[in-house]
């Protein structure tokens, strides 16, 4: 099994899965930011929900609209931290950060780890060896209430990336190059694995930023 799968099977309390096979997996942490935790918590009072399955499996971070530049986003703020003090959410950092590098920093992204979040480029905790993606609203809502949602078992693409960086080239310009050669829908429901020596020799920094735009080829 590729290492990913491996990382699912043991979220999913079994031995081994194929890619293609659907399991229900319950992850180490969700990540809501300021827009997402508004929409899930309506998706989760609407689907009939009232206690969240593990408080302390979900990190809150308000950086998208922070601070709030709107009335309307000023009230759903407080409405978010009414609910996040109502259901014993503790993990909160409002204005410290873009929430994809807060993960990282606060220790929450880690070697084995199964991350959901509800922005695309959740992604990015992958370059800390861990399985990390997106979610709907809806699947958010379901899980913080049941403590699990179903995932499927994606196949594997690998990038081999050689040679050395030259002077202002940069992670991002890697991934952009595999844009222009192989399209945004190369990788849909894929995982993608970034290897080779140029990947070996790359800071972190340049890690997760390829691991953040891999949703921008599907993956």
């Amino acid at each position: 099994m590729h290492a990913l799968a491996k990382i699912i099977a043991q979220h999913a309390g079994k031995p081994s899965v194929d890619p293609g096979e659907i399991v229900n997996v319950e992850p180490d942490y969700v990540m809501l930011h300021d827009r997402g935790v508004a929409r899930v918590m309506q998706r989760f009072s609407e689907m009939g929900a009232e206690k969240v399955w593990n408080p302390s499996k979900v990190v809150v971070v308000f950086d998208h609209t922070y601070p709030a530049p709107r009335v309307q986003d000023a009230e759903s703020q407080q409405r978010s931290r009414a609910w996040m003090k109502e259901q014993n959410i503790t993990n909160f950092y409002p204005g410290e950060g873009i929430c994809h590098v807060i993960l990282p920093e606060k220790g929450f992204a880690f070697p084995g780890a199964l991350i959901v979040g509800s922005d695309s480029h959740t992604v990015t905790n992958s370059a800390l060896g861990c399985m990390s993606t997106g979610m709907g609203h809806s699947d958010l809502g379901s899980l913080l209430s049941i403590g699990y949602n179903w995932m499927r078992v994606p196949e594997v693409v690998r990038f081999d990336i050689q040679g050395e960086l030259k002077p202002w080239v940069t992670a991002k310009d890697i991934i952009l190059n595999i844009l222009k050669d192989h399209g945004e829908a190369v990788c849909t429901y894929q995982a993608v694995e970034y290897a080779g020596p140029t990947v070996r020799s790359m800071s972190m920094d340049g890690r997760l930023t390829l691991c953040n735009l891999a949703v921008e080829i599907g993956a």
